[in-house]
């Protein structure tokens, strides 16, 4: 599968933007966790099956630590700044 992955910056206000191809949600989280590493400035990733948000991750501003929040199909997507929606 095709997921969009969308990782925000806190140094800039134009997000990162990937299209990943992968067998599920969990390894595009993997993904979007490895290119949160190779942006220290990240703050946010948000990953998208189609126009549909599937999950997201927070970068814990007081430890390396990302967290990530499940978010399913019917879920209401949560704004995040500079990332355009349709």
């Amino acid at each position: 599968m095709e997921y969009v992955c969308y990782i925000e910056l806190a140094d800039s206000t134009v997000p990162v933007m990937d299209i990943v191809e992968a067998g599920d949600v969990d390894a595009a989280c993997d993904h979007a966790r490895w290119m949160m590493g190779e942006h220290p400035a990240s703050t946010t990733a948000t990953i998208y099956l189609g126009d549909a948000l599937v999950g997201s991750l927070r970068k814990d501003p007081t430890s390396a630590m990302i967290r990530r929040t499940r978010r399913g199909p019917n879920a209401t997507p949560r704004p995040v700044s500079g990332i355009p929606r349709r």
